[in-house]
């Protein structure tokens, strides 16, 4: 079997030592295990491992604390997040330049509340279709996200616990799929939110 040496960006804690338990668990040789507050990238890529695990987030790290033991730990791409940046390049090519984006919100006044506008406008012009040259459409990740989620759902029968940590679009995908919303009533029940 082929091993691969894995190394393990988290705070110390009981959630470090549960994701530890589990990667040896899974067979998984732990290159290195660094805390990302104190790791600077020379000690990373001195390392050189065949893939990095980071447990950073808060809400992540409180409920692997709260288990009563080593869960087993499995990576699904198909509940990532869309690519929101090439979303907005689509709708505004000459945001290619992060810099003319910031200049440009910060001109307007409220550049957060000039973000969100423009973050809207690119996820309706996404959702609506109104463009195919998009590495991945929105039907596409829709697809995916529900094809995840019924994957997770046939090979869980009889698991106490499940805990899926991922990001709002995937969530909104799966909630739309079980509410048996179309495209445009998503899109419309989105924008209802705030």
């Amino acid at each position: 079997m082929n091993t691969h040496r894995v190394l393990v960006l988290a705070r110390a804690g009981a959630a470090r030592e549960r994701t530890e338990a589990a990667l040896r668990q899974a067979d998984a040789a732990l290159a290195a295990v660094l805390d990302p507050a104190t790791a600077d990238e020379a000690q990373i890529r001195a390392v050189a491992p065949d893939a990095v695990l980071v447990v950073l987030d808060p809400v992540a790290e409180a409920a692997l604390e709260g288990m009563d033991s080593s869960p087993e730990i499995k990576m699904d791409a198909r509940w990532n997040e869309f690519d929101h940046e090439q979303m907005i390049v689509r709708h505004k090519p000459r945001y290619r330049s992060k810099t003319v984006m910031v200049a440009d919100l910060a001109r307007k006044g409220d550049p957060r509340h000039q973000f969100q506008l423009l973050f809207d406008a690119a996820l309706e012009r996404w959702t609506a279709g109104e463009d195919d040259g998009y590495a991945e459409t929105f039907e596409q990740f829709t697809t995916r996200a529900n094809a995840g989620m019924s994957e997770l759902a046939e090979g869980c029968e009889g698991a106490e616990n499940v805990l899926v940590f991922t990001s709002g679009g995937p969530v909104s995908a799966v909630a739309a799929e079980l509410l048996g919303l179309d495209a445009a009533e998503h899109r419309d029940y989105r924008g209802r939110k705030r």
